[in-house]
């Protein structure tokens, strides 16, 4: 009897370790929230850190208006900073060094957590402010529009300025590469953002007393088609860059087909959804399965009527979409699952 109860009795066992273990760091996790400084845009807050691993919370509320933020942190020692979401998860991190700002396009009235870390030996002293700029709700309307695959060369003009640019995906789902690197002395962050303010991806490119940080920076992204994007350019104090965005044409259709035979006396007729990216469709059609010796069909239509055919004999369909990308090569779709009719 007691044999039956062991694997029990150290399933409990096993669980109250468990729950002895993880319980203290998730209540020293929420102390540390608990004790964070509510703070106001554009006022300044002193943090100390004593200690290697040394952290400081801050809490911020943003406004009633879609805005840019500024999380400044001149430090005298080393730290890192990391922005929160209302449950504490982290959404980006800055250190130091290169760029002691930190920039982000949050909603509005949401609440997000800043904390500060010391990943180092010694003392700290951080001069904590957060800024928002005083344009109109929504600044991507006033973004400049740019020409894929054309070099940039410009300047963010002032202190926690920003820089907005935008172009628009074509036809086709393709890659998209965003080169960058900074033209002077100077540190600013580039950030790729959708037409929902999402932030895509976030770079910081810095250059000071010759050495170069992220120098000649390339990321690519795989964008929808038909959108609008946005680029952002930020920096502390006046910064020359150079970049560019390049579209990587597509080499398929991401479309998936669908088709449908009905018996049309001694054929049959086929017929698929449309392809709003399509120039045609290619329909092929066999009595070998693996479509040896098949009979190809191109047509602008949606549907093809095929007739006279051996009685008897099963035949095999199949259909793909296919266009030309932005280079002008011919790209296809997917095959359509294969559907079989019999004579």
């Amino acid at each position: 009897m007691l044999k039956k109860w062991i694997p029990s009795i150290l399933f409990s066992l096993a669980f109250v370790v468990l729950t002895i273990t993880v319980m203290p760091v998730q209540a020293s996790v929420l102390d540390e929230v608990q004790s964070a400084v509510d703070i106001e845009v554009g006022k300044s807050y002193d943090a100390i850190i004593e200690e290697r691993g040394g952290t400081k919370w801050f809490k911020l509320v943003t406004e009633e208006e879609y805005k840019t933020y500024a999380i400044s942190f001149p430090s005298t020692g080393d730290v890192s900073v990391s922005l929160c979401d209302a449950n504490f998860a982290e959404i980006k991190r800055q250190t130091s060094y290169p760029n002691e700002v930190l920039y982000f396009n949050p909603g509005i009235n949401e609440t997000y957590y800043i904390k500060l870390v010391r990943p180092y030996n010694g003392s700290s002293e951080t001069l904590l402010t957060v800024t928002s700029t005083e344009d109109e709700p929504n600044i991507m309307d006033d973004s400049q529009s740019i020409e894929l695959g054309e070099l940039m060369d410009a300047t963010v003009a002032s202190e926690v300025d920003n820089d907005w640019y935008e172009f628009s995906t074509g036809d086709y789902e393709e890659n998209y590469t965003f080169y960058t690197t900074v033209a002077n002395e100077g540190t600013y962050t580039m950030g790729v953002y959708d037409s929902n303010r999402k932030e895509l991806a976030e770079v910081t490119c810095s250059s000071s007393g010759g050495y170069i940080y992220n120098r000649d920076y390339t990321n690519t992204l795989r964008l929808d088609r038909n959108e609008t994007y946005y680029l952002r350019f930020s920096a502390s104090k006046a910064c020359e860059y150079i970049f560019k965005v390049t579209k990587i044409a597509a080499e398929s259709i991401p479309d998936k087909m669908e088709l449908k035979l009905t018996e049309k006396g001694k054929g049959f007729s086929a017929s698929w959804n449309s392809v709003s990216t399509a120039n045609g469709y290619e329909h092929r059609y066999s009595t070998d399965s693996s479509f040896k010796n098949s009979k190809k069909i191109t047509t602008a239509k949606k549907n093809k009527k095929i007739g006279e055919l051996s009685a008897g004999k099963t035949y095999y369909v199949k259909v793909r979409a296919y266009a030309k990308n932005s280079e002008g090569k011919k790209i296809y779709s997917k095959w359509s699952g294969v559907k079989t009719i019999k004579k």
